[in-house]
């Protein structure tokens, strides 16, 4: 975890030591565990926001991409709705022909 090799570990266990003496050392060992469990729990609680975080700015750019999706999914079916309009009144103005102004047969003899 903080990558000490097993020299390294024995210099800071002797220093230790030294530094609070033998009877101190189960209660600094007891403090520093309650301190790594609280970093630990911090650490977690981030990590657990910043994912919130980044879910819910996903769920927004999803819904934007929905509503444009939704927009253009209308526009298009008020297009297409227009467009079979015009395609159905010029079918039916060519199924009967206006009659013709000098009053002729239509080209059947």
């Amino acid at each position: 975890m903080l990558d000490f090799s097993w020299p390294e570990f024995l210099i800071v266990l002797v220093v230790a030591v030294l530094a609070i003496g033998p009877k101190q050392i189960p209660d600094v060992l007891y403090t520093l565990g309650r301190l790594v469990r609280r970093l630990q729990y911090m650490r977690f609680a981030l990590g657990k926001q910043f994912e919130d975080f980044m879910q819910d700015s996903d769920l927004n750019e999803m819904r934007k991409i929905s509503d444009h999706v939704h927009s253009v999914k209308s526009t298009v079916e008020d297009e297409t709705e227009h467009d079979m309009d015009l395609h159905n009144e010029t079918s039916i103005e060519n199924e009967n022909p206006a009659p013709r102004e000098d009053g002729g047969d239509h080209g059947t003899k």
